[in-house]
């Protein structure tokens, strides 16, 4: 059946049909709807789309507003070859129920040539989190608690191996990826290589010739689990004083197997000001280190955990390298990379040492 590939696309009698096809109604009518686009800086790949509905009949179950994901047109084709839809799209059909977490319940799902279309619970009154202003303590122990009985959970799990359950790695597009690096470098420097400190800048520089060993290593070497890989503020969801889920996480679109500490470094270098980061970032691993063992984790020290989540700054600051450098940027988020996350990374990377984790590659 054909489905909006737009928000502009959108219509009561395709609302009526599919909140009935999916249970949420019965005999109510969607007669009038009002959509509402959030933010451009919240992602670079989608647009999010608030939904708020009136019915011709008062029903108290009904939803009275819904969320809905597009693809914005400059990334239709891009995140289809790297397979962003179909990683969330996949997700929503066979994993939503497993991962632990609190995720949205899904309403809709479609995904063919034409587009690709989420339709989600809106989990007001519960509100998603901020990476620009940060959050406090007790909200960031409990979204590192919550991942890491996620991660302890999938833990070396036998289902971590089955395409058809979890998407794998594709390591055809890193491997293109690690062929376009130099290039991204040199367009980083010349873009913001005045606004880097100098330790970072011989990393961006020395990176590159161990593209492919930092990817293998944190998608398939072991221990491996199922993680979110794009685990920021801006996709957690807390409770307010007015109500709502605790806790929920949205955003799957990078999900797949890989080095549980990788959400974790991705989480504080992504999501906190550094001198926050690095408060916290002992106690905060401390406590993912307790979920993981209560969750059933054997044979896995402590420094080992501590290394992966060091090591995780290698492939954050590649990123960072590669979205500026390529200008991947969505609308609206050039401040967001240049003042907020590019800083943020790259006092990550000094602060971990990520210069003697390269020199430690170049020694294997």
């Amino acid at each position: 059946m054909p489905f909006p590939i737009d928000p502009e696309a959108l219509t009561t009698e395709w609302l009526t049909r599919t909140l009935r096809d999916a249970g949420a109604i019965q005999s109510a009518k969607v007669t009038a709807f009002q959509t509402r686009e959030l933010s451009q800086a919240k992602g670079m790949a989608a647009r999010y789309i608030l939904i708020s509905l009136s019915y011709d009949t008062p029903k108290s179950d009904a939803p009275r507003s819904l969320f809905a994901k597009f693809p914005r047109p400059n990334w239709a084709e891009k995140g289809d070859q790297m397979g962003t839809f179909d990683r969330e799209s996949h997700f929503y059909r066979h994993l939503a129920d497993r991962v632990v977490l609190r995720v949205p319940r899904c309403y809709y799902n479609a995904l063919d040539e034409t587009g690709f279309l989420l339709l989600l619970e809106d989990l007001s009154p519960a509100r998603c989190g901020d990476r620009v202003a940060g959050c406090s303590f007790e909200q960031a122990e409990l979204a590192v608690a919550q991942v890491a009985g996620m991660h302890a959970a999938w833990w070396m799990h036998p289902d971590l191996s089955n395409p058809d359950l979890v998407v794998q790695p594709d390591l055809d597009v890193f491997q293109t990826y690690a062929g376009m690096y130099s290039e991204s470098a040199r367009a980083f420097m010349e873009k913001a290589g005045h606004l880097i400190p100098t330790g970072v800048s011989e990393v961006v520089e020395r990176i590159g010739d161990y593209f492919m060993p930092i990817v293998l290593y944190t998608f398939q070497e072991p221990p491996l689990t199922f993680i979110h890989a794009d685990y920021h503020l801006d996709n957690l969801f807390f409770a307010t004083p007015e109500g709502g889920t605790p806790f929920a996480v949205i955003d799957w679109h990078q999900g797949q197997q890989g080095q549980g500490p990788y959400d974790i470094g991705y989480f504080l270098c992504r999501s906190f000001p550094p001198g926050d980061r690095k408060a916290w970032e002992r106690k905060l691993l401390e406590t993912y280190y307790a979920r993981l063992i209560e969750g059933g984790v054997e044979d896995y020290p402590f420094n080992r955990c501590w290394h992966d989540y060091q090591f995780s700054q290698l492939l954050n600051l590649m990123r960072i390298v590669m979205i500026i450098g390529d200008d991947m940027m969505g609308p609206d988020q050039k401040n967001l990379f240049y003042d907020i996350l590019m800083p943020r990374s790259c006092a990550a990377a000094l602060e971990l040492n990520a210069v003697d984790l390269v020199d430690k590659l170049t020694r294997q």
